[in-house]
């Protein structure tokens, strides 16, 4: 991603993060990037363009002002905010926008939601510590599109919480050259007015109670004369650092300097030192250690889990584990070999420009609550396979089978199963719906209506947390009224784009729910082009044989077919499919008499192939939108009879013998008048063949449904 546009947004005035916001800013204008950085009004100026528009704000709350006033300032910090980052996106037209320290904590994941209908968020954890799993922290963390840590640990924990994120080395310090490696470290100690000579060891940077400096304080205190010269550098957080700085000073072997440093002192003060010593309570990682790296001075850490594991893979210092005897041993005994120069900056910011890279992926949600296979899961099955390598794809359904087969075709979508909503009574039910899509953050929901009642519940999550929903229709035809039908009107008014398989399918939609015409958009299946290689008929089937296929649902109109067969003596009958109505047409054959010419396979795996061994393909249904079964026996060649209903029409055109639904003498009829008609054979065979040629192929569909999608991203 050379020449991307990145926003650096960072409230910090100063501090470690304002340091490594600096950093990385110029190193990625090093590899090529375009880099603005936007920050508070009292910033020091910057390498980089510098838009200094976000609020000036102090640490934590002072504890004269009254809580409503320090709330209220926060909410007037997080408006403030917004509307600096809403103009600089405006502004410089970033590619992404990458967040280095939290504003408001209880806000920030709406400031993220609110810059991702924009443009990609990258969020840099540099605090991530159990103490620090907090639901407002993790919410923030969520919203964005990628999450940058800086060690192992650190990525463990918020996996433990469900969120991803890429362990991105910690940027190298940038030090003058009187600091760097090659400098003698007398010359930083007489610079700094130390003594060039003796044992050195230096604590940094801001002294806070989690840094530890209260065991420093102890082990000073119990080694007495016998301790080597520290020297800390920074300002103290509040009264108690203060008073934990009077004891060391106390001791006679501590040279305290109090207020805030410069980077130029902290730089000369770790090459200075011996060793830098970071006793810290609990920490990620700290810029102090690759500040380290930078002076070539070894690190003595505490084994706080993510600042060892640093300190560990960096190879800069020992890990020390927290008590006073241990620290005083290594304060006095053998220190460490110096660690090996960290690597380039340029190579940190090209690994940023990966994670850039990554978030520009857009998440989509597919969404399912189908319980058995048909023809909607094979459309779904089929955009999930096809869809452009940008997308990162995750199927949501309620049965783990049809969930693992949709997502079967894309080895990289992810698969979140949840129970079935029971009703709208099951508030649970509902309320795990929701928060499935919360932490999936989906940047649109791709909603597979097998029915038109199906998904609703998905829907609704989608809708309520503000998320793009897409609904696609795939058999819209119902009995249902009154209260569904309202509910059903007041979700598609709000939806971000409204689909159907077929015109019919689009009007029947419109029809049903009082929209007007041209409401909902057909967006044709993509037909894959079969290879077919013709199967055998079973056993003891002789032809003529006729080949149904489907779910065995009263849909479908199965019964229709065996009352035609028994019209028709000396014709076989092959039924590939299973469903609920099985018991029921099995019964049914029974009575017609029909088992010596009738043959349930189940489901079966080469449908074409049945096909293409048959000598006529029937489609009965009551109501199709768009039936994958018809465009497969089209592409074989085998002739079809089917009912004129739904988008069967407009699908075959006149590559078929069409006949009214519900009616067995018509399709008994026009079943012995095919078989019986060669011409009339020939002629279905090539239209079918002709017609076929002309379908959209999955990819081709895929291309259309990714148009959809990012129109909708592009309106949101």
């Amino acid at each position: 991603m050379t020449g991307c546009r990145v926003l650096l947004v960072d409230p910090s005035e100063r501090g470690g993060i304002a340091v490594y916001t600096d950093a990385l800013a110029a190193a990625l204008a090093a590899t090529g990037g375009s880099v603005t950085l936007l920050t508070s009004s009292t910033r020091p100026a910057a390498a980089v363009p510098t838009l200094r528009a976000l609020p000036s704000q102090r640490w934590g709350r002072d504890p004269e002002q009254p809580a409503l006033l320090f709330y209220l300032g926060r909410l007037r910090t997080a408006w403030l905010t917004r509307r600096a980052v809403l103009r600089a996106i405006a502004t410089v037209q970033p590619d992404v926008v990458h967040l280095q320290a939290e504003i408001v904590r209880r806000l920030d994941h709406l400031l993220v939601a609110d810059i991702r209908r924009r443009v990609p968020v990258v969020v840099t954890a540099h605090d991530v510590q159990p103490l620090s799993a907090e639901p407002p922290r993790l919410a923030w963390l969520r919203a964005a599109d990628a999450v940058v840590v800086h060690t192992e640990p650190a990525r463990l924990l918020l996996a433990d919480h469900r969120i991803p994120s890429v362990v991105v080395e910690h940027i190298p310090a940038t030090v003058p050259p009187e600091a760097g490696p090659d400098a003698p470290r007398s010359g930083a100690r007489h610079e700094l007015g130390l003594p060039e000579t003796g044992r050195l060891v230096a604590a940094l940077g801001f002294v806070r109670q989690y840094k530890g400096y209260a065991l420093l304080a102890d082990v000073w205190e119990q080694l007495g004369p016998q301790a080597p010269l520290l020297l800390v550098l920074g300002e103290a957080w509040d009264e108690e650092a203060s008073q934990v700085l009077d004891r060391l000073e106390a001791t006679g072997r501590a040279v305290v300097r109090r207020g805030f440093a410069t980077d130029r002192e902290l730089a000369l003060a770790a090459r200075a030192a011996d060793a830098l010593l970071l006793p810290y309570e609990r920490a990620s990682d700290s810029g102090l250690v690759h500040l380290a790296r930078a002076t070539g001075t070894p690190v003595l850490a505490s084994d706080a889990p993510q600042l060892a594991a640093s300190v560990r893979a960096t190879g800069s210092g020992a890990v020390v584990a927290r008590d006073v005897t241990a620290w005083s041993a290594a304060v006095t005994g053998a220190l460490p070999p110096a660690p090996a120069a960290p690597p380039a900056a340029e190579q940190i910011a090209r690994a940023h420009l990966t994670v850039y890279d990554l978030a520009r992926r857009r998440r989509l949600l597919a969404c399912t609550d189908a319980t058995e296979w048909g023809g909607a899961e094979v459309v779904l099955s089929r955009v999930v396979e096809h869809l452009a390598a940008d997308w990162d794809v995750t199927v949501l359904g309620t049965d783990h089978t049809i969930t693992a087969r949709v997502a079967a075709g894309a080895p990289e979508a992810a698969t979140v199963v949840l129970p079935p909503v029971a009703g709208k009574r099951d508030l649970i039910g509902i309320v795990r719906h929701v928060r499935a899509v919360r932490q999936a953050a989906p940047d649109v929901l791709l909603v597979n209506l097998r029915i038109p009642w199906a998904g609703q519940y998905t829907t609704l999550a989608g809708l309520l947390l503000r998320v793009p929903v897409v609904a696609v229709e795939h058999f819209p035809d119902t009995t249902e009224s009154g209260l569904q039908v309202r509910l059903k009107r007041w979700a598609v008014s709000r939806l971000a784009a409204h689909l159907a398989v077929s015109d019919a399918a689009a009007g029947r939609v419109e029809q049903l729910v009082g929209l007007p015409t041209g409401s909902v958009r057909t967006l044709r299946n993509g037909v894959p082009r079969l290879a077919v290689t013709p199967g055998e008929l079973p056993a003891a089937l002789p032809h003529p044989c006729v080949v149904a296929a489907g779910r065995l649902d009263p849909i479908k109109g199965f019964d229709v077919l065996l009352q035609a067969m028994a019209l028709v003596p000396g014709v076989s009958l092959w039924l590939l499919g299973d469903g609920p109505e099985r018991p029921v047409l099995e019964a049914l054959c029974d009575q017609l008499g029909l088992r010596d010419r009738v043959r349930f396979a189940g489901w079966y795996d080469d449908v074409a192939g049945a096909f293409a061994a048959a000598d006529l393909v029937v489609l009965p249904s009551h109501y199709e939108a768009a039936p994958l079964v018809a465009t497969e026996a089209l592409q074989v060649g085998t002739p079809l009879v089917a009912t004129a209903v739904g988008g069967i029409p407009e699908l075959v055109g006149d590559a078929a013998a069409l006949v009214p639904p519900d009616d067995p003498r018509r399709l008994a009829d026009a079943i012995r008048d095919v078989l019986a008609d060669p011409d009339r054979q020939r002629q279905l065979c090539a239209a079918g063949r002709a017609r076929a040629a002309g379908w959209p192929t999955p990819a081709d569909m895929a291309r259309d449904y990714d148009a959809v999608l990012r129109s909708v991203l592009r309106r949101h």
